[in-house]
């Protein structure tokens, strides 16, 4: 496992793996991966030709979301493998109660399940877009990212104006 992860560019420290990865997108300088499958089977962060970024990985996604929202400053991305936690039943709650704690938190889900990457903006309340698993294609990943960050502007967009029509209906 050490000899796979020193390979790869990881670093294992507890329950976190660290490695140096690669999205085409600079603003992301941290990412936080929930999944109990490594990132490798993904198809994640094993490209030479983009930037670093420091990633963190917890398999525990009601542990992640506690450590997520109890940061000052934490992650500048979350990716969560759906298919580890598609089965439990608190798992879009799990997703709202991170939306609405870290509003400005990007969130890419990841399925193999899914028909097509959707970069759209129809899942804004769990989730900026999702992507087909693994993502063999690093240019989806620099998309996604651009995608997932302009459709979090209009995400908290959203909220502020929702937030704001239920406060005029209370006075």
């Amino acid at each position: 496992m050490n000899e796979l992860a020193a390979r790869n560019g990881y670093r294992m420290d507890g329950e976190f793996a660290c490695a140096a990865v690669g999205f085409a997108t600079e603003p992301v300088q941290r990412a936080h991966l929930i999944s109990r499958a490594p990132a490798s089977r993904l198809g994640l962060f094993e490209g030479a030709s983009f930037g670093t970024v420091m990633v963190e990985q917890t398999a525990d996604l009601v542990s992640a979301v506690r450590v997520l929202a109890s940061r000052r400053s934490g992650c500048s991305l979350v990716l969560v493998n759906f298919d580890d936690f598609s089965g439990d039943s608190i798992v879009i709650d799990l997703l709202r109660r991170l939306r609405v704690r870290l509003p400005n938190l990007p969130v890419i889900l990841l399925s193999r399940y899914f028909r097509a990457d959707d970069l759209s903006q129809e899942r804004l309340a769990i989730a900026d877009v999702s992507l087909v698993a693994p993502v063999t294609d690093f240019a989806r990943i620099g998309a996604a990212l651009d995608a997932a960050l302009a459709n979090n502007v209009a995400w908290r967009k959203r909220r502020r104006s929702l937030m704001a029509e239920k406060a005029r209906r209370m006075h």
